[in-house]
């Protein structure tokens, strides 16, 4: 299997003690009589678009894809496999800048089975920077991953991907897209209005913290998965799908199941005081001025395809 940067010593890897962590290493498919040691059973990897990497998912064409990040904030990553029964086991991703350094970060939401980490202890000081998966099960033909862009700075960055098909000592390798995905950065953002708060506590006191104060109505604007999506999506990821919620704590995220819940009942009206010991509460804090809360429709992808 697919194992770059994972060795023997994690419980969760494939790894055969490949210590490797780049997506274009020959080494890891040097041929045998060429002294290969690793997958010297496969050709090399070829770009192909029977799976893609894109910053959003259109399927029969690049569609609700952007072409640039801002700094700090999330981009949602979605790799898809275009061709039935052809769903990978192994991936390997990451994002470089211009000097091939690995940049960013992933921030994964919690899953009741990890199919996807950030293995610790790997790759050296860029093992949060890189994301493996965990386990030999196939994976889903859609999945999406949330990076943290770089800081201001950073320029242009550029993501690679190696996605390993078939089981252990068969199949192939292959590297989405024609092409390796690239970013250029854009100006970072002015203000941040959603912040999360710790378990338990209130609107009220998540945005005092900040200096700031609770804005009601931004609350009761969160009505639906699109608009939750884009009240808190460039700074925090949610595990799929989003969930109707009718507690006055709602927008908010369960301590027990992970699950994000966005206002689903006309009749409950959430409010800055209201606090939930079982949840985080996600807080619309407002400065010297709110910025409206803009709802994109229905471009957000909620989730990924099990078949």
């Amino acid at each position: 299997m697919l194992l770059a940067c994972v060795q023997m010593t994690s419980a969760n890897s494939l790894g055969l003690n490949v210590p490797i962590c780049d997506a274009y290493d020959v080494a890891i498919w040097k041929p045998l009589d060429q002294g290969g040691v690793f997958m010297w059973w496969t050709a090399a990897p070829k770009h192909t678009t029977d799976f893609t990497l894109r910053t959003g998912d259109g399927i029969s064409d690049e569609g609700h894809s952007q072409a640039s990040y801002k700094p700090g904030q999330l981009v949602y990553i979605h790799i898809r496999a275009h061709k039935k029964g052809h769903k990978y086991r192994g991936l390997l991703l990451y994002a470089k800048n211009a000097k091939g350094q690995k940049v960013g970060s992933w921030q994964l939401p919690v899953e009741d089975k990890v199919m996807f980490h950030t293995p610790p202890g790997f790759c050296g000081a860029d093992a949060y920077r890189t994301v493996m998966h965990s386990g030999a099960d196939e994976k889903n033909y859609h999945n999406v991953f949330p990076f943290v862009a770089p800081a201001a700075g950073t320029g242009k960055i550029t993501f690679e991907a190696l996605v390993k098909i078939g089981p252990a000592n068969t199949g192939y390798f292959a590297w989405p897209n024609t092409a390796p995905l690239s970013l250029e950065e854009s100006k970072p953002a002015t203000s941040q209005l959603w912040f999360k708060g710790a378990p338990g506590e209130s609107c009220e006191q998540t945005c005092s913290k900040l200096g700031r104060a609770c804005f009601e109505e931004g609350l009761s604007s969160v009505t639906r998965p699109t608009s939750l999506q884009s009240a808190i999506g460039k700074k925090y990821a949610c595990k799929q799908p989003l969930l109707k919620g009718c507690s006055q704590s709602d927008p908010s995220e369960s301590v027990n199941d992970g699950f994000c819940y966005y206002q689903g009942c006309a009749s409950t009206k959430a409010t800055c005081s209201s606090q939930d010991r079982s949840g985080t509460r996600f807080c619309p804090c407002q400065g010297s001025k709110m910025t409206a809360i803009e709802d994109p429709g229905d471009d957000w992808d909620e989730g990924s395809e099990d078949a």
